[in-house]
C-alpha cells in the first residue's frame, strides 16, 4: 500500500472588477482613457472629433515651453498616470490661455514631455477658417500667461516657442 502526502491548492482566477473599455470603439486616430465619469474615446494629438469620428484637425501649430516643475522618469511614458495627470492639467491652462485670445481654437493636445525642469511638446488645434498665424499663437500665450498671477504650471514665458 502506498500513501501520498500531496496538498492540493485550489486554483485562484481574479477578473478585474471593472474592465477598461469604452462602450463605443473609439476611431483608428483616437485613445479610450480614463476620465472622472468612467471611460471615454478622446482623439489622438493633430485631431479634432467625438473619439467616435475624428478627422484630421484643418490648422496645428506646435509650441514647446518650460515649466518649473521636476522632471520624473515616468513623464517620459504617456500610458503613466503621471504623464496623463499632467498632460491633462497642461491642457486645460494652456487652452483656457489660448481660447481668451484665439478665434476658432479646438483643442490642445501635449504630445510629449522631456527633462529640463518639464520642457512640454503641445499642439493647438484650430478650425480651418480660423485666422491664426503660428506667432500669433506664441505671442498669445505669452502674454496670457504673463498676465496670469498665478501661472499654476510655472511656465516660463521666455521658453515658449514654435
Amino acid at each position: 500500500m502506498t500513501t501520498s502526502d500531496e496538498v492540493t491548492t485550489p486554483l485562484q482566477v481574479t477578473t478585474p472588477s471593472s474592465i477598461s473599455t469604452c462602450s463605443t470603439p473609439c476611431h483608428l486616430y483616437a485613445t479610450c482613457v480614463t476620465g472622472q465619469s468612467g471611460y471615454t474615446c478622446v482623439c489622438s494629438s493633430g485631431y479634432q472629433g467625438n473619439g467616435v469620428t475624428c478627422t484630421l484637425a484643418a490648422q496645428q501649430v506646435s509650441l514647446e515651453m518650460t515649466m518649473n516643475i521636476p522632471y520624473t522618469s515616468d513623464l517620459a511614458d504617456s500610458t503613466s498616470q503621471a504623464f496623463r495627470t499632467l498632460a491633462q492639467s497642461v491642457s486645460t491652462e494652456i487652452f483656457v490661455y489660448l481660447s481668451s485670445s484665439s478665434s476658432g481654437l479646438l483643442s490642445v493636445t501635449v504630445s510629449s514631455f522631456r527633462p529640463g525642469s518639464v520642457v512640454a511638446t503641445v499642439n493647438a488645434n484650430f478650425q480651418q477658417n480660423a485666422s491664426v498665424s503660428s506667432s500669433g499663437v506664441v505671442n498669445s500665450l505669452k502674454q496670457a500667461v504673463a498676465n496670469d498671477t498665478e501661472n499654476p504650471l510655472g511656465l516660463n514665458t521666455s521658453s515658449i516657442s514654435l
